[in-house]
């Protein structure tokens, strides 16, 4: 018989595809959680310093100007740079897993362009901070201003 329009292997296997996304959440999340810790301690102890604590990304093929000539005074030079547009060819580094961890988060891969540039502060011994100013940014002005305060605590 039935129950609500479903046979009993049916709602057997619901239960074991709840079972299974359950599970991979319950070992994803701490696996996570332990990477992005690891990146930030390698961040705080090996790569951050008082002329080095920013990452900027940027999109090169559709860049406008304005955005990042808008950023370069505020960051005075302590920023490494990543172009997006590039990221296959980008080197396992410190910065690029900063940014991989701690960057945008769109929902998928094709939004990402629209919240660049971003710019991410690392201070040691706090989680990193991400600014994004792109064209689906809410409030660009009030992101730039919370950057230069964010600059201003170092």
């Amino acid at each position: 018989m039935t129950q609500g329009g479903l046979t009993k292997n049916q709602r057997i296997g619901i239960h074991f595809a709840g079972l299974f996304l359950g599970l991979l959440v319950i070992i994803w999340a701490p696996i996570r959680f332990l990477y992005r810790g690891a990146v930030c301690l390698l961040a705080w102890f090996l790569w951050v310093s008082p002329k080095r604590n920013v990452i900027v990304a940027y999109n090169a093929q559709s860049e406008l100007e304005g955005s990042i000539s808008t950023l370069m005074p505020v960051l005075g030079g302590r920023a490494v740079f990543l172009d997006y547009s590039d990221r296959k060819r980008w080197r396992f580094s410190i910065p690029t897993q900063l940014f991989r961890c701690f960057g945008p988060e769109p929902l998928t891969e094709f939004f990402m362009p629209g919240f660049l540039p971003a710019v991410i502060v690392i201070r040691r011994f706090r989680k990193p901070v991400n600014f994004s100013f792109g064209q689906r940014t809410a409030d660009r002005h009030s992101s730039l201003a919370r950057l230069q305060a964010e600059l201003g605590k170092n």
